[in-house]
């Protein structure tokens, strides 16, 4: 019975058989040795594997086989492929040796003067009397010849990557079979080349996880080593050895969190122009930039804390350390400030924000040198504007301080949130001073009647609530005073409906007529400018609750005495405003339309066919009021010559009250002061006109022309 095969390692093929013999406790000719590995080197991140052989003791019958006399004496046991003489093969003759089923046939010639030669061909080994042969060799009729074929055996070729950040390490294997060899038979002749030829193939072996281990200490990888990963890496191998030539992550470091230093997050643009959002459908090729500006209370820039990060590990073994954050480098300049929280930077002013030199500030002017025009793009600013040229046709000049042009303005949009000032004229153009209170002053007409219908609304339907009460219980009515929101209940709701469409029927027609205003553009100077969104608001809502039908609820009752206080806030306000601040002051007015809060002021050339709209009078110096209309809210109106002798039409209104003053006027001059009105007939010099006591005189030199 053969006995059972030993596996032994070794740095070289000798080391391992040696390591088996002494297992064994046999002789070297005691066993039966195949190798199964030749040992290979590991260099540069590749790793080859140490020599293995297989070995197992032959039992008495083989020994006995291998030791016959023949054989001994032939030089070979036949299974081994050694010269035999016992019994040559067909076609042996004397003189010759030749191959022959594996085995050396050495047939010496009876004079021996024949030279036999044996030598060593390709994938085969010869030995003669033990010793490897080389080259060839004369055969001697007692030489022991040994031959073997070389069987090329499985190599597998483990490399080992590691990222260049060193936390991760990879693992390919290229498994390579073998090819077993078989020795070939060669003719009989004076010379035999021992050769052999492929006979079938060896298949690799996989490595253990055990040897990856060790391919990956060899390559200096000590850390994040996963089993999982390598007994991934051996079965794949096994089962499909193609694939394992790809890397394969086996093992992972922990990577280090950076630190995060402290950051400076703008909240503008730091360009001095930045791109316009585009209405794709009303495309403005003049607006594709505006001007980067802010106003004040915005929020320039937030300072975010840093954060320490975490260290890490590589696979190798190395530690990886981590920084403390670096403050940001902020700085305020003039226009801007810290808040309470140490880490917000806000306006202080209108006005385009800069970040120069880890600096935040807010310049309160912008200066165009030259003329706004589509060089320029339009100019939106929330400061002052100061334009040295002209502002030229189609291009937008809008401000939130004022606004100030050295030449004209010429069929373009100006709107400041103060004063406007320029120095020759406006042409075809529409000029806004006071934005808000220019156009609030359009609203006033129905502002300030809806407040008082607002009052006398919310007083009448507490009176005949209060009326009901008192009748049903027979006390007396109620107080006529105005009540407060919650003396309007539930059941207020029907009266005030009837109200509405009976005895206020006039209230509901004039927020009607308000909300048509406001909603279709009819207000001079929208068509550029946007209302304000309270304004927008309120009046949707008093649209809202006038046009519902049937009894109001709570919720509209309370609304109802909420747009009351609106309404009263609003007409405060504009009552309130600053007017000085908001004047237009310029040379002339053609063909143009200009709204100011405070006062409208020509200096040189007069007015003609314009619209003009003041909120605390005008006054044109020189030149003529011709062909144009200026209504005025509250103040004197002081012309130089009103009309022409052409009887071109002028109207001049004071809504509430002032003075008109002219040095001439021309036939066909109207002026309106509160309600009401004189039209001229003839030429009148030196005119002034005013309200006594409800009526309206008009002198002229001194003397009453007529009262209406």
């Amino acid at each position: 019975m053969a006995s059972e095969w030993i596996r032994t390692y070794g740095s070289t093929v000798e080391e391992a058989v040696a390591k088996a013999l002494k297992e064994l406790q046999a002789t070297r000719d005691e066993v039966e040795v195949v190798v199964e590995r030749s040992p290979r080197e590991g260099f540069l991140g590749l790793w080859r594997w140490q020599a293995e052989v297989r070995v197992r003791k032959l039992s008495p019958q083989e020994l006995a086989a291998r030791r016959e006399p023949a054989e001994a004496a032939a030089g070979g046991d036949g299974k081994d492929g050694n010269a035999d003489s016992s019994g040559p093969p067909p076609g042996a003759r004397p003189g010759t040796i030749m191959v022959h089923g594996g085995r050396v046939y050495v047939s010496p010639s009876p004079d021996d003067k024949d030279e036999l030669v044996i030598r060593p061909g390709d994938n085969a080994e010869v030995r003669v009397n033990g010793r490897l042969l080389d080259g060839p060799h004369i055969v001697h009729p007692d030489d022991v010849i040994e031959i073997r074929a070389l069987d090329r055996l499985p190599e597998t070729i483990v490399s080992v990557q590691i990222s260049d950040d060193e936390y991760t390490a990879s693992m390919a294997v290229d498994a390579r079979p073998g090819v077993k060899y078989q020795i070939i038979n060669s003719p009989p002749g004076n010379t035999v080349t021992v050769r052999a030829e492929p006979a079938g193939s060896l298949p690799p072996q996989p490595p253990s996880v055990e040897e990856l281990e060790a391919a990956l200490a060899e390559a200096g990888v000590v850390f994040g080593i996963s089993r999982e990963a390598l007994e991934n890496v051996v079965r794949t191998v096994a089962e499909n050895p193609a694939a394992a030539k790809e890397p394969q992550p086996v093992a992972f470091g922990i990577p280090a969190v950076p630190t995060e230093d402290e950051r400076v997050e703008l909240f503008f643009d730091p360009a001095v122009r930045v791109r316009a959002e585009i209405d794709e459908e009303r495309a403005d090729l003049l607006g594709l930039f505006k001007l980067s500006s802010v106003a004040e209370g915005d929020v320039l820039a937030v300072v975010h804390p840093g954060k320490k990060g975490t260290p890490g590990r590589t696979v190798t073994g190395r530690d990886v350390q981590v920084t403390d954050p670096k403050p940001a480098s902020l700085k305020v300049g003039a226009g801007a400030e810290w808040l309470e929280d140490g880490r917000t930077v806000a306006a202080t002013r209108g006005g385009r924000p800069t970040y120069i030199r880890n600096t935040i500030a807010v310049h309160p002017e912008h200066r165009v040198a030259g003329d706004v025009d589509p060089a320029t793009g339009h100019v939106e600013f929330d400061g002052d504007v100061t334009v040295t040229g002209s502002v030229n046709d189609s291009m937008r000049v809008v401000s939130r301080g004022t606004v100030s042009v050295g030449s004209a303005v010429t069929g373009a949009f100006v709107e400041a949130g103060e004063g406007v000032a320029i120095g020759r004229g406006i042409v075809g153009a529409t000029v806004i001073a006071g934005a808000r209170y220019a156009r609030l002053f359009q609203l006033m007409g129905y502002l300030q009647p809806l407040a008082v219908d607002l009052q006398e609304l919310v007083k009448t339907a507490a009176r005949r609530k209060s009326a009901a009460a008192s009748a049903g219980s027979g006390g007396p009515p109620g107080p006529a005073g105005a009540p407060a929101p919650e003396a309007l209940s539930e059941r207020s709701g029907a009266y005030i409906r009837e109200l509405l469409d009976h005895e206020f029927a006039g209230m509901a027609k004039r927020v009607r007529e308000l909300y048509d205003t406001v909603t279709q553009g009819d207000l001079q100077g929208f068509e550029e400018g946007a209302l304000d969104p309270d304004v927008m608001q309120l009046t949707e809502g008093l649209y809202d609750l006038v046009t519902s039908t049937g009894p109001l609820t709570r919720d509209q009752i309370a609304d109802l005495v909420r747009f009351k206080q609106q309404l009263d806030a609003l007409i405060q306000e504009f009552h309130d405003q600053p007017k000085e601040l908001f004047d237009v002051s310029a040379g002339f007015v053609h063909n143009a339309r200009v709204l100011a809060a405070g006062r409208i002021v020509l200096r040189t050339g007069g007015c003609a066919y314009s619209r003009l709209w003041a909120g605390s009078g005008a006054s044109i110096e020189a030149g003529v009021f011709r062909g144009s209309t200026l209504t005025v809210h509250a103040g004197n109106v002081a012309i130089r010559e009103a009309g022409s002798r052409a009887g071109a039409p002028a109207r001049i209104e004071i809504v509430t009250e002032g003075v008109f003053r002219a040095g001439l006027v021309h036939p066909g001059v109207t002026v309106t002061i509160g309600s009401r009105s004189h039209t001229f007939r003839t030429e009148t010099s030196d005119v002034r006109v005013r309200l006594v006591d409800g009526e309206l005189r008009v002198l002229s030199a001194g003397a009453r022309l007529s009262t209406s």
